[in-house]
């Protein structure tokens, strides 16, 4: 059985690090040899059968998640009926899926992966949204989540999709993100999801403007008497305040200019105009 037990251990730690395709293959092995030994009820099968859940799923097997799911949900131990009664409710169904995954497919060297993506990504930037989705579709399908930035390139095509136009792929594809286990990715497109969406005050206004538009202006005429209680009421004392600067400005003007005369005397009476003149002849 160490033999065995090499295989779950192996499938768990490559459910650690996130490399998702090597961790369904070591599980399915595991989990097919307990199948045929009688000792199906082992603490280890179940572990192994939940962790396969979630490699199916970041795989993007939702199916076979759900299947194997599905089968733990029948187990006679209500821990693990609860947890697999919970876990179903949140794994996506076939037709949920947007993202399309070949479980056989030939994944993408990295080298590949880093240039679809850094081309989708320069081109969303510049707002080239069809050029965008292309690249970054082929960037998802020819990859999984186990690559660093897949996750980050979801995102990067949910916003190509908006600004391409591709409204309904966009929020499939966000509500899709939603339900991932990833927390940053999760919380992004639960902020996100809401901006793909018509507001409800958006509706309101494009029926509210029209009808604000037609409608027509009263105007009632007014006697002089009203006009005159209208002003005391609303003018009069801001026209008081208005009269108080003005006077004030006036006020400040005269003794400037009065002091600027004074100085001008002084300098007239100790610096003669003939002086000046002299000096100003001796320095020609």
């Amino acid at each position: 059985m160490s033999t065995d037990l090499k295989l779950f251990q192996s499938g768990l730690e490559a459910l650690k690090h996130k490399r998702y395709a090597e961790a369904v293959s070591f599980l399915e092995s595991f989990c097919q040899i307990c199948e045929t030994t009688p000792e199906i009820e082992c603490q280890e099968f179940f572990e192994a059968q939940a962790a396969l859940v979630k490699a199916y799923h970041f795989t993007g097997q939702h199916q076979a998640a759900r299947l194997c799911c599905q089968k733990l949900a029948e187990s006679n131990h209500p821990k693990i009926q609860t947890w697999a009664q919970q876990i179903l409710q949140s794994l996506p169904t076939e037709s949920s899926v947007t993202t399309p995954i070949v479980p056989n497919q030939t994944l993408l060297t990295a080298e590949q992966a880093a240039k679809l993506l850094a081309t989708g990504s320069k081109a969303l930037r510049f707002r080239h949204y069809a050029e965008a989705v292309q690249a970054l579709e082929a960037f998802c399908q020819g990859t999984d989540a186990g690559f660093k930035d897949y996750y980050q390139g979801q995102m990067w095509l949910v916003k190509a999709y908006q600004g391409n136009g591709q409204l309904e792929d966009a929020i499939a594809l966000c509500q899709q993100l939603t339900n991932l286990d990833q927390e940053v990715t999760q919380i992004w497109a639960r902020q996100f999801l809401p901006t793909l969406l018509p507001s409800t005050s958006q509706l309101q206004s494009q029926t509210v403007q029209p009808a604000e538009k037609t409608a027509p202006v009263k105007m009632t005429m007014r006697s002089l008497s009203e006009f005159k209680i209208f002003c005391q009421n609303n003018l009069l004392e801001d026209l008081k305040e208005f009269e108080s600067v003005r006077k004030q400005t006036i006020i400040s003007v005269s003794l400037v200019s009065t002091v600027i005369f004074i100085i001008f005397c002084l300098l007239v009476k100790f610096f003669p105009l003939s002086q000046i003149y002299f000096v100003y002849k001796f320095n020609d």
